[in-house]
């Protein structure tokens, strides 16, 4: 097989395998079944925290490398989005918020367009075995899209219900489970209670409920912000960073919801599991509450976009057994799931870059190395001249034979163009297979 023909081979397989089998792999290894005790009827949820659809607000730069930056972050999305429901097929699909980066900053005339991008990167899918079984929430609230705690615009809050529905809401599974969509970032408001009114109007009324049946469900919370810890607490061994969730707030946003209003979160939710984003890493740490006779789990799920610091972006699962004892913590499971880093697949696709072109440079001098000695073998016996006409004659008749020779034996033009003919055939070919594998999975 000539060198060429091998290198766009070469090519198919790595941009194939780069931007399709490598995130399908990662996503298949998170199959249900390779972690899930077995129950006769569960229920899945995939969680997603903080895609963050980036904008104007994200970064500095502008023009083309912005357009880039979005295009890219917003196919890894959505090829991945794509992938979790065709291969995992979850019945309910949750978003922990901050769905927008500039969502609280933007006037309805960019918002809006704003809003019709992000339900491209993450469509309308078929999920659990039939298209009419899944469900997807996006109405939790992040300080992206609305601000935080007192800093929250009522316009922002508004536009965000008018689109995606009441901020808080119990979602009900089965007979013996229910989701809570906390909306704690309205919460934390302090100083306008048509902001903060809402939800806890909607916490009381959880606290109410559950003080009226003898067998409450089992509860599982969502939060945007997670609920507040001892400052130093370790997240566990999944964690990218070696720090911790720090207890800090700022401009728009706040770590951790405040420790008061986090026990009266836990005491009224009394839930079984939290799940909270806004920190783009993985944390996993155990709550106590109500004078610690109660005790609670919470992870924080890593986002799903690879531009929020984090190497491995990632989603949750989570399985519910309808048919469970609520009285115990058997009925829910839960698995963190991985997603490949693609900074590191474009290092391999450089690094395979280079060698293409190394490997194309050494055929190209000894493509005119043996040229040059069929050239001379022709002659071999004849007398030489040192008349301009024949080397003029030589020439035309060694360009004619064999490409590459240029002007003379020497061979340096001959090389460089070989080379570059070469080049500009497998660099075209992986381009166009490279352009149309994106086109491909592109929204």
């Amino acid at each position: 097989m000539k060198l060429p023909l091998l290198l766009c081979t070469v090519w198919v397989f790595a941009f194939w395998y780069g931007e399709s089998l490598i995130y399908k792999n990662a996503i298949r290894s998170c199959q249900w079944s390779t972690w899930e005790r077995q129950v006769p009827h569960p229920h899945h949820i995939a969680i997603i925290a903080d895609p963050q659809i980036i904008d104007e607000n994200t970064y500095t730069r502008r023009g083309l490398l912005l357009s880039l930056s979005k295009f890219f972050t917003d196919l890894y999305m959505h090829r991945n989005y794509l992938y979790l429901h065709a291969l995992l097929h979850p019945s309910t699909t949750v978003f922990l918020g901050d769905l927008m980066d500039g969502g609280r900053e933007w006037d309805d005339d960019v918002w809006v367009p704003e809003y019709e991008r992000l339900l491209r990167v993450f469509p309308k899918v078929a999920g659990g075995r039939e298209e009419n079984e899944h469900k997807v929430y996006m109405n939790l609230p992040g300080n992206h899209d609305i601000g935080v705690a007192d800093t929250i615009p009522a316009t922002a809050l508004a536009r965000f219900t008018e689109f995606f529905g009441p901020t808080s809401t119990e979602i009900t599974i089965g007979a013996n489970h229910s989701l809570i969509l906390l909306d704690t970032v309205s919460l934390s408001n302090t100083n306008n209670p048509a902001i903060s009114g809402p939800p806890r109007k909607f916490l009381d009324t959880l606290a109410a409920g559950a003080a009226q049946v003898s067998t409450p469900k089992q509860r599982v919370l969502f939060t945007h912000i997670p609920l507040y810890r001892d400052p130093d607490t370790p997240c566990g061994p999944l964690r990218e960073s070696h720090a911790p969730i720090k207890i800090q707030k700022g401009y728009q946003y706040q770590n951790v919801i405040l420790p008061d209003l986090s026990l009266e979160i836990l005491d009224k939710v009394n839930p079984s599991m939290v799940f909270s984003g806004d920190d783009h890493d993985y944390c996993r740490v155990t709550h106590s509450y109500d004078d610690h006779h109660n005790s609670v789990d919470e992870i924080t799920v890593k986002s799903f976009s690879w531009a929020m610091g984090v190497h491995r972006p990632g989603f949750q699962l989570l399985s519910l057994d309808p048919a469970a004892d609520v009285a115990g913590g058997s009925a829910i499971q839960t698995h963190t799931c991985l997603l490949p880093d693609p900074l590191v697949t474009f290092q391999w696709y450089g690094i395979l870059g280079f060698l293409t072109q190394f490997a194309l440079g050494v055929r190209a001098i000894l493509v005119v190395r043996n040229s040059n000695k069929r050239g001379r073998g022709r002659y071999a016996g004849l007398p030489t001249t040192t008349t301009t006409n024949a080397d003029d004659d030589d020439d035309k008749w060694d360009t004619k034979k064999g490409k590459g020779q240029g002007k003379g034996r020497g061979g340096k033009d001959g090389v460089v163009g070989t080379y570059l003919e070469s080049l500009g055939k497998v660099g075209t070919f992986a381009a166009v297979w490279f352009v149309m594998l994106v086109w491909w999975q592109s929204y």
